[in-house]
């Protein structure tokens, strides 16, 4: 276009006048052109820019969320394992004093004793259910008793009781106290009550014999109340 309008000015066909006219426009729309180019390249990379900055956000924020599920979950795992471990320790307690329970009556079962022939002295004692019993016992074991060398022993059960050794009712006294009716203190100084007059419809003692009565604890309640 400029060299056509050079040959025309020399051609004599435009004048100067015209001639920087249409060159003044040429450079007018060139540049317009050149900005228009250049401006639609700055609002696509803006745009460009904008787009990947929301993507990195959205990328930031789901793995924020990631990371918060994955501790939350770890959370709750780590949250059941402890409760499970709880609960695991309780039953192995349990199962464990059920053993230990299993292992004292075993013992007693195996170490209860009674004497031959019944002794001239009748010695009380509270059941497991809380009613009054009695052996008729030896002097001799009556003492034994009195200074803690035996105890009275009673296993579940109607009428299972008899007599154990110091170290079997020792033994079991720290698993089931439940079992032991009857134990003196370690010094044997225990004050020996006198029983009161037993109901005739339940018991028939002679009047000669002498009676004693020691007490011991009942079972708590609601626990089980075995005669």
């Amino acid at each position: 276009m400029q060299n056509l309008r050079d040959k025309l000015l020399k051609a004599g066909l435009v004048d100067k006048k015209s001639k920087k006219k249409a060159d003044h426009e040429e450079r007018k729309r060139r540049t317009k052109k050149r900005q228009s180019g250049s401006l639609k390249k700055d609002e696509d990379a803006e745009r460009r820019a904008e787009y990947e900055r929301r993507q990195a956000e959205q990328r930031e924020q789901d793995r924020l969320r990631a990371e918060r599920r994955k501790a939350e979950s770890q959370a709750e795992a780590e949250r059941l394992a402890a409760e499970h471990a709880v609960v695991e320790a309780a039953e192995r307690e349990a199962q464990r004093k059920l053993q230990e329970i299993s292992r004292a009556r075993e013992l007693v079962q195996a170490s209860m004793f009674l004497p031959k022939t019944p002794g001239p002295v009748r010695f009380h004692f509270v059941s497991r259910s809380g009613a009054i019993r009695h052996l008729d016992l030896s002097t001799r074991l009556i003492h034994e008793l009195d200074r803690g060398q035996l105890a009275i022993a009673q296993l579940p059960g109607r009428e299972r009781w008899g007599l154990i050794q110091r170290d079997v009712a020792e033994q079991v006294k720290e698993v089931e106290p439940a079992l032991i009716r009857f134990f003196a203190p370690d010094d044997g100084q225990q004050d020996l009550a006198p029983a009161p007059d037993p109901d005739p419809a339940r018991d028939e003692t002679p009047a000669r014999e002498p009676r004693r009565v020691f007490s011991s604890q009942p079972d708590s309640p609601g626990g089980r109340r075995d005669r």
